[in-house]
């Protein structure tokens, strides 16, 4: 092996050693669901629910971090048995334990009004959560399509701008999200904006995040974010890719998630989740 190629290696077992030696101080996993556990199908694949129940016998706790209401992730928490796992919901708006809500932060509908009217011009479709439950602002061409093919979906119930206080908004689109580009600039520190390629955007609250989230979990739990490993594939994860104490990013993961994080697993979705935890495990001495 010449010189060069044996400096790599050198340095590339250092990195890993020091990684592995990281992992051995994480005491809770927090995993972001929609394009890292999930990609396509509503429940967990068998051989991630097994690593992540796993991870009760070493004392690592297991919390949820996503842009999902309580109803969509609840199917989830049933699966692993953990009726009592902390999460953070609606990208950090909604936090909760169990039964019991720990943080809730709305904002009025009304700054979003001229956004609103111009995604109805071009007959997108605006989700909108109120108490809990998930409401579709209008009937569009594409609500329509997944009424049909479903069976079923949102109620429809129009947004009321003068008097509405929401925990989220969800602006869906084919690929045009970029004609609301000039109303979404308008909106920067005002709300929370997260996109979704050019399919789609959530706002939330400008002041709450999937890391203020998290906030709340470690005040409760007595953690820090260094015994934190933060899973996840977007840039909603990023800030909470930042605080904590190791970062992995899937391989399906977008290029600034990926930048940000600190390991980027070879697998996509739940396979990569199952690919990091293994390794994780792989580390912890019973407890």
């Amino acid at each position: 092996m010449n010189k060069k190629l044996l400096l790599i290696s050198v340095n590339w077992n250092k990195e890993l050693c020091v990684k592995m030696e990281k992992m051995k101080t994480i005491k809770t996993v927090v995993c972001d669901i929609d394009g890292t556990l999930l990609e396509k199908g509503e429940m967990l694949p068998s051989k991630v629910v097994t690593r992540i129940k796993l991870l009760k016998e070493y004392k690592i706790d297991f919390v949820f971090a996503s842009g999902r209401l309580p109803s969509r992730i609840h199917p989830l928490v049933v699966q692993l048995q953990q009726e009592d796992m902390f999460v953070v919901a609606c990208n950090g708006a909604l936090v909760y334990q169990g039964d019991t809500i720990i943080f809730e932060h709305v904002f009025p509908v009304k700054l979003l009004e001229s956004l609103v009217r111009l995604a109805d011009s071009f007959d997108m479709t605006v989700l909108y959560s109120l108490g809990g439950v998930e409401y579709c602002h209008r009937e569009t061409a594409a609500s329509k399509r997944k009424r049909r093919e479903r069976g079923d979906y949102f109620a429809i119930q129009p947004l009321d701008f003068a008097t509405m206080q929401l925990i989220k908004v969800n602006i869906l689109t084919e690929n045009a999200l970029y004609l609301l580009d000039e109303e979404l600039q308008k909106l920067e520190g005002l709300v929370n904006i997260t996109r979704y390629g050019n399919q789609g955007v959530e706002i939330v609250h400008k002041d709450v995040s999937k890391k203020t989230g998290i906030d709340h979990y470690c005040r409760l739990k007595k953690r820090e974010f260094s015994t934190i490993m933060a899973i996840g594939d977007n840039e909603n994860d990023i800030a909470l890719f930042k605080a904590s104490g190791i970062a992995v990013a899937v391989a399906n993961a977008s290029s600034d998630a990926k930048r940000s994080a600190q390991i980027v697993t070879s697998l996509s979705s739940a396979d990569g989740v199952g690919e990091i935890l293994a390794q994780l495990l792989d580390t912890q001495e019973r407890k």
